[in-house]
């Protein structure tokens, strides 16, 4: 079998199995039984799915790097992997089966609801998985489609007033962004059919295809095709949290459920954001520009600038610290946009052969999310103890080191500390942002370029107030609580954490898939 279906597979089986833990669960009555068997069940095919996955990318590295592997026939061009949606695939799953090994340690399996909630946690990671592989505009809408309303189900779990204001908030997001999605891949459509003597089809809506026919948009219907490129952006970056979109974000990181919101990060937010890079670079070649910029890359540097100093100084003065977490993703989907600045200006969109550009955005969003997921669960693990602000972490390393201490680590990773993968995660980003310079020579850049290193110390400067109450400061309380963890709720977590410090001293582990 070749990568796409074995790749294929691994997400049917995920597909096939959220129907049958729920026949499962229906059918086993007594409460021990069906949690044993839901949870060996679960887990078996969450691992099944990984092995598929990793013999995919072994094939792939081995055989047909860096070419793209599509199908033929029906489904030509509709799908597709190469390094940039396989690598992005295979944290997906990873980290979803380390993730799943928290939420069974965390579920209420005697709740009837805690079957469902498996259900959609599968139906979450396979469409997260199908969105990666999607090489056609109506194939994504689908599948990404998909992938919200499973999301927005899976954080409804063990809902409380918090919870639900957030979840309110996120499913008029969600609303807004479904109808942006499609009014965009509309307008794409509308303005792409003036390069073309015949009618189009779906498969004119190809990624590869669509690239190419952008370049030949005649003048009169470039403003539509530029349209259409503003309402993609705002739709998928209304669900990854870019502003000025980004308000429900933080809600959703301070009031839902510690494991359904760290698998989200996981598949949700790791899936959106490949599919925003994705995008950008299929706009690569819009024959239109002012002074030195094309009109797509200056949309991006506002939407990027506004993003990443609302979510820096905002976190700056945040006390809740899952707040502090939420505004460091909003941060982090301006950083993606900066990342994916190089596609745009070198005019390339990142498939195949030319995926290897895609090598740096990649990285970010692995590290960025892994180190958001880990430190959610780190976190809902403290709020269990009742704490939930700065003030009350204080000392926590020498109340409980080693959930104090992975805590730390899981910090340092996110706000970009050596030798950890979120160093290299946003040393990219100023990398990317200079070497748009060799290309383009322009002050907006310098400038933009200039900004993200002094919020780069902004960001430095609350992380280290966190690591600083964490480590140095000594509990004001009088009472002490309970120090130990349970291994089964700790290990996985732990895990993450591990890859975030073997990604930051081995990235070339990455670098294989390009």
């Amino acid at each position: 079998m070749d990568p796409l279906s074995l790749m294929a597979s691994g997400v049917g089986l995920i597909y096939a199995s959220a129907v049958i833990v729920q026949v499962l669960w229906r059918m086993v009555k007594d409460v021990a039984k069906r949690k044993n068997v839901a949870k060996t069940f679960f887990i078996g095919m969450l691992a099944t799915s990984f092995f598929l996955i990793t013999a995919a990318s072994i094939e792939y590295i081995f055989w047909y790097k860096p070419v793209s592997v599509t199908p033929g026939g029906l489904f030509k061009g509709l799908l597709a992997v190469d390094g940039f949606s396989l690598s992005i695939g295979f944290a997906v799953i990873a980290s979803s089966l380390i993730i799943s090994l928290f939420v069974v340690a965390k579920m209420d399996f005697t709740k009837t609801e805690s079957g469902m909630f498996l259900s959609v946690f599968l139906v979450l990671v396979a469409s997260a998985l199908s969105v990666t592989l999607s090489s056609n505009f109506i194939v994504l809408i689908v599948f990404w489609e998909t992938c919200v309303g499973a999301a927005l189900g899976l954080l409804a779990y063990n809902m409380n007033r918090e919870s639900g204001e957030a979840l309110m908030k996120m499913a008029l997001i969600s609303i807004m962004s479904g109808l942006s999605l499609i009014v965009g891949v509309g307008l794409l459509y509308v303005s792409i059919a003036s390069a073309v003597d015949k009618p189009l089809n779906i498969y004119s809506l190809n990624f590869d295809v669509t690239s190419t026919l952008i370049s030949g948009v005649t003048p009169p219907l470039i403003s539509i095709l530029l349209l259409s490129f503003a309402f993609i952006i705002a739709s998928i970056g209304m669900e990854i949290g870019l502003a000025p979109f980004h308000m429900w974000l933080p809600d959703v990181y301070t009031g839902s459920h510690v494991p359904a919101l760290s698998t989200m990060v996981l598949t949700l937010e790791m899936s959106g954001a490949y599919v925003i890079a994705r995008i950008i670079g299929i706009y690569g070649s819009v024959p239109l520009k002012v002074s030195s910029l094309s009109i797509p890359v200056i949309i991006l540097l506002v939407f990027a600038a506004f993003s990443v100093i609302v979510g820096e100084l905002s976190a700056l003065v945040q006390r809740r610290l899952r707040r502090i977490i939420g505004y460091s993703a909003v941060a982090d989907a301006g950083y993606i946009l900066l990342l994916a600045l190089h596609f745009l200006i070198e005019g390339v969109s990142p498939v195949g052969e030319w995926s290897s550009y895609a090598l740096p955005i990649t990285f970010f969003i692995i590290a960025s999310n892994i180190s958001l997921a880990s430190s959610v669960a780190l976190i809902g693990i403290v709020e269990e103890k009742g704490l939930r602000t700065l003030d009350d972490i204080r000392g926590i390393v020498r109340e409980s080191p080693i959930l104090g201490g992975l805590l730390t680590v899981s910090l340092l990773s996110l706000f970009g500390t050596p030798p950890l993968a979120g160093f290299i995660a946003k040393f990219f980003v100023v990398t990317a942002l200079f070497s748009c310079l060799r290309t383009v020579t322009n002050g907006i850049i310098i400038f933009i370029a200039t900004l993200v290193t002094l919020l780069f110390a902004v960001s430095s400067a609350y992380g280290l107030r966190i690591i600083q109450y964490c480590c140095v400061m000594s509990s004001k309380s009088t009472k002490r609580y309970e120090a130990k963890e349970s291994i089964f709720a700790l290990m996985p977590v732990a895990i993450l954490v591990s890859v975030l410090l073997l990604l930051g001293v081995a990235p070339f582990l990455l670098t294989a898939f390009f």
